[in-house]
């Protein structure tokens, strides 16, 4: 895979290409639906399946007050558009000039002067250029005359509880993770959600009580609502079954929000180690306690809770 940073460091690639262009942040089932739709027009006609995204959120740039909190680092975006067959990854920087473009300038001066452009793949929800007033309909109606075809992808649809037939999208994905609901948010993304980081040195409260926990760094992503959390731990290609801890801790005083993990049957150090955090349900609230003793005895059925779910799971 080939990744750029910038419109004004691609070469034009030597192939006609296949395109979809969106923040994808989350990457979830609709994500892929219109990810594998380019990845398959492109191995039909030997084109290049290609993603223009954005370093960050559109918004940050134009309604900073309305910017959503991040769900996925780009990294990680990266790295699972590849699996999804993706072979070129364009990341433009986000300037106002970018998007005050009208929708026709837009598809002249960045579109066709960027690409050999065979395919624009969209979602319903798609728009771009000044006020937003470009969309997918307008991509198929006018693709012709530019010499490429619009797409239209439409959205894929999930029941959930008290919430029937939801079109799935990361506004909807970030209401589920912000209530806590984890497991939910992961049926929309295809996979559990994940807080992803460097462990980092903290207070080492849990080493002085028998229950060391790893401290993760993973600023500027969402977290869920707070509370103790079902997780595996991922690093260095191996997963560790986990009681993940998010939000203060108010039985020490703490009111910073931390994101921390006991990894259960593990013994090693973790510091330096980048983890990805895989929340599979949420199982109970912070809780202030009256003593460290109390405070453990709940820490032991936080583990054996964690490692009944996750064997319920086949995980563990």
């Amino acid at each position: 895979m080939q990744v750029i940073y910038g419109l004004e460091n691609l070469y034009r690639p030597d192939r006609p290409v296949s395109l979809t262009i969106g923040n994808f942040d989350g990457i979830h089932l609709g994500h892929q639906a219109i990810m594998r739709c380019v990845v398959e027009l492109a191995k039909n006609q030997n084109l290049i399946p290609a993603v223009m995204t954005f370093e960050y959120h559109p918004a940050r740039v134009l309604h900073p007050d309305l910017t959503p909190p991040r769900l996925m680092p780009m990294e990680q975006r990266i790295v699972i558009m590849e699996s999804l067959g993706i072979e070129l990854v364009l990341v433009t920087r986000c300037r106002k000039s970018f998007f005050q473009k009208d929708r026709e300038t837009f598809i002249r001066d960045v579109l066709l002067k960027s690409f050999d452009l065979k395919y624009v793949v969209e979602g319903a929800n798609f728009r771009f250029g000044c006020d937003r007033g470009g969309d997918i309909d307008y991509l198929v109606q006018v693709g012709p005359s530019f010499g490429f075809q619009g797409i239209k992808v439409e959205p894929i649809r999930i029941d959930l509880p008290e919430m029937p037939d939801r079109p799935i999208s990361s506004s909807l994905v970030r209401k589920l993770i912000s209530s806590g609901k984890v497991d939910l948010a992961g049926h929309c993304l295809g996979r559990p959600y994940a807080l992803i980081g460097q462990v980092i040195s903290g207070a080492q409260r849990g080493r002085t009580i028998g229950f060391p926990t790893a401290n993760l760094n993973v600023s500027g992503q969402m977290l869920p609502y707070f509370g103790i959390y079902v997780a595996l731990a991922e690093f260095d290609k191996q997963f560790h079954p986990a009681a993940a801890v998010i939000g203060p801790a108010p039985t020490f005083e703490q009111y910073q929000p931390t994101v921390e993990a006991f990894l259960i049957d593990y013994q090693g150090d973790l510091y330096g180690k980048n983890i990805q955090l895989h929340l599979y349900k949420r199982i109970r609230d912070i809780i202030k306690f009256d003593s460290s003793d109390s405070l453990i005895t709940q820490i032991r059925q936080d583990v054996e809770d964690v490692k009944l779910i996750l064997r319920q799971e086949g995980l563990y």
